[in-house]
């Protein structure tokens, strides 16, 4: 493996990778797969293992041989039951990777192929679950609409991109070091100390963010660094768990497969009455945060528009496959997608622009939206709408390739190249929806030690330095110190406190908070007290607008981040090969810490979006992108932004592609076999 750190990071003990943890002298760690689709494992037969391997297989697990994360129970190692092809069997480790290899394939995996469970004492998920919801008088609005609009939909599954598959178990006396590549260091902690059977004290955790997240499976990090630590322990050394090439293709964790049908029941003037909203979604053996990813799916649905009068049914399928992932958006973005190709559906029945339609069917202050979520006073999406298609010049365009497409069959000669526009707007809720009792409090603690260097501990992931320096900048001008001498420590504290993975928390106004608090006191106290000098702050969930998740109505989320977004393509006529063209977009995330990076991390989203979008088959050239802050000034609160595109970009490129062809899609990505014959509408 070629070793890219510099000579700073070498000399400083500095990893950037999990994989650089460790001397040489560290073991190598393999994960050994069934073969064969789930059933029951009749005998495992393991030759004996060459000087130097060691090797766990379930049975040899001292505490729990289960992890439970994001209310499932997962099996560290396979038992009397393969549950999915590809589970681990066995793990082992040794100081020869071509030699542990080789001893690994001499092992032999019997089964007894669709065998029935024959362990009692494990409660597995049901195959099959039913999900319902129902609010208000559908029967009556339907009853009185002036036309039923339908939407259909579907988003297949795809494979998570953009995780390390390498994780270190540095062993340290009677404590173990993780260094993983995690969204949730917390879950580490806890899982690795109740397999292990030690005190959670015993655990530490060094969290990187090798790439930016794509949408992870918070399972997993927290899989292996069971399976690393279990081999650590049997090996009285440090061990390095890395995933073969191999593993990766054919095993990485895949988001659901989601298929929608929405039935709008709206009036002469466009309004909505009532909905009747079907789903089917298709996991793996398990899904982690599957609760929390179906009631944010049910938000994004509805996305900004209030109904009072709905009713939801949904059949949730798992399938022995490897546990899910939750996507870059846990749910958000595929509940999106269909919320806002069903308003410019809705839109366009009624014949209203986009744009008024939107306008005019945004909740007022006092009022609900989405299916009862209350609206903040600070309501920016009409000026951010509003901004977006004034800088885009989205109504003349659109009007014009509306025209062009209904002249189009009248034209003598084709245009080799076909263009269209399409517009979407919507929200994104920071943090969890509803307390969880595997989490705690947001907390800080800060040490001004004799040395006069100040450390800032925080219980999250690795945040990254843009946002160390932001933090840092803060603390120096506060406490009049050089940022320079403001250390972030590497590993999770040993405070305990877990806020949870990074794709519910990422709330850093919360934490920027309570560092200026912390400092704050640190300073009224700092010549007064003796050094070292510590100060911890803490702050739980609001409860001002507490939240009902059985009537789905009241405050979700501590704090919203707002956009709008247009997407200008060319389809050619000939291939039907989507380039999209200019993309505009405003984004509401509060009082930015960091401008410059803000934006490099949406820019980097929205290339993910148009890849995941478009199936990685646009046009080499890259569009030109206008990105926009709204409201960027002191004493509003920071939000996440880097979430917006994934919300946003895949339904104004669907409306873009609908206008530019006349034909209509209805499954992602954008592909000729996803072309459904006919016009539009």
């Amino acid at each position: 493996m070629e070793d890219d750190r510099t000579l700073s990071d070498k000399l400083s003990g500095r990893f950037r990778h999990p994989e650089d943890a460790g001397a040489r002298s560290i073991s190598i760690g393999r994960l050994l797969r069934a073969p064969g689709p789930p059933g029951r494992i009749a005998a495992l037969q393991i030759p004996e293992a060459p000087a130097g391997i060691v090797s766990i297989v379930n049975r040899d697990i001292p505490g729990s041989t289960r992890i439970s994360i994001g209310g499932q129970n997962l099996p560290v190692l396979a038992s009397r039951n393969l549950l999915w092809s590809g589970q681990p069997v066995l793990a082992a480790a040794g100081p020869d990777a071509a030699e542990l290899d080789e001893w690994l394939n001499s092992i032999r995996v019997d089964f007894a192929e669709n065998g029935e469970a024959d362990d009692p004492d494990v409660a597995e998920p049901q195959a099959k679950s039913e999900f319902h919801m129902e609010k208000g008088d559908i029967g009556s609005g339907f009853s009185r609409a002036f036309q039923v609009v339908e939407e259909t939909f579907s988003i297949p599954s795809e494979p998570v991109q953009g995780e390390s598959r390498h994780l270190s178990c540095i062993r340290d006396g009677g404590s173990y070091v993780i260094h993983a590549d995690t969204e949730w260091p917390g879950i580490l902690r806890r899982t690795v100390a109740r397999v292990l059977k030690v005190d959670r004290s015993n655990i530490r955790i060094r969290p990187y963010r090798s790439q930016p997240t794509a949408g992870n499976a918070v399972w997993e990090p927290a899989m292996n660094a069971c399976l690393a630590a279990l081999l650590s322990r049997a090996a009285r050394k440090s061990v390095r768990l890395s995933l073969s090439p191999g593993e990766i293709a054919d095993f990485a964790p895949r988001t659901p497969d989601v298929e929608y049908l929405i039935r709008g029941a709206i009036d002469g003037e466009g309004r909505v009455l009532a909905l009747d909203i079907s789903f089917s979604l298709t996991t793996g053996r398990y899904f982690p945060l599957e609760s929390e990813y179906l009631d944010r799916m049910v938000m994004g649905l509805f996305n900004i528009y209030p109904c009072r009068n709905y009713r939801i049914n949904g059949t949730i399928y798992r399938k022995n496959h490897q546990p899910s992932a939750h996507g870059p958006t846990l749910g958000f973005g595929t509940g999106m997608l269909m919320g806002e190709m069903f308003a410019a559906r809705v839109a366009e029945h009624s014949l209203t622009p986009p744009g008024t339609w939107r306008r005019e069917s945004f909740p007022v202050n006092g009022q609900f939206f989405g299916p009862g979520l209350a609206l903040p006073r600070d309501f920016p999406l009409p000026d951010i709408l509003g901004k977006t298609i004034g800088i885009s010049d989205f109504e003349r365009k659109h009007a014009s390739y509306e025209q062009t497409r209904l002249g189009r069959n009248s034209l003598k000669t084709a245009s080799p190249v076909n263009r269209g526009i399409g517009l979407s707007c919507g929200w994104f809720g920071n943090g969890f929806i509803a307390s969880s009792r595997e989490l705690s409090s947001a907390s800080v603690s800060i040490t001004l030690d004799m040395e006069s260097v100040l450390t800032i501990n925080l219980p999250v992931h690795s945040a990254g330095a843009p946002m160390r320096r932001a933090w840092a900048l803060t603390a120096g001008e506060i406490l009049g110190m050089d940022p320079s001498a403001i250390r972030f420590p590497a590993e999770l504290p040993d405070s305990g406190n877990d806020p949870g993975p990074s794709i519910l928390g990422r709330n850093a106004a919360v934490y920027t908070k309570l560092i200026e608090q912390c400092c704050n006191d640190l300073a009224k106290r700092r010549f007064r007290d003796a050094l070292p000098i510590t100060v911890s702050r803490s702050r739980r969930r609001s409860t001002r607008a507490p939240w009902n998740p059985e009537e789905f109505e009241g405050a979700a989320f501590e704090t919203l981040s707002w956009g709008a977004a247009v997407v200008e393509m060319e389809v050619s006529a000939s291939r039907g090969l989507p380039r999209p063209t200019r993309i505009w977009m405003t984004i509401d995330g509060g009082s930015l810490l960091m401008k410059d990076h803000a934006r490099s991390a949406v820019e980097a989203s929205v290339e993910k979006a148009l890849n995941r979008t478009l199936g990685n088959r646009r046009a080499s050239a890259a569009p030109l992108v206008d990105i926009q802050f709204h409201g960027d000034i002191s004493r509003r609160t920071s939000r996440d932004v880097s979430t917006m595109p994934y919300l946003l970009i895949p339904a104004a490129c669907v409306q873009a592609y609908r206008q530019a062809t006349g034909k209509d899609i209805s499954a992602l990505p954008i592909i000729r076999a996803n072309v459904e014959p006919g016009e539009c509408g």
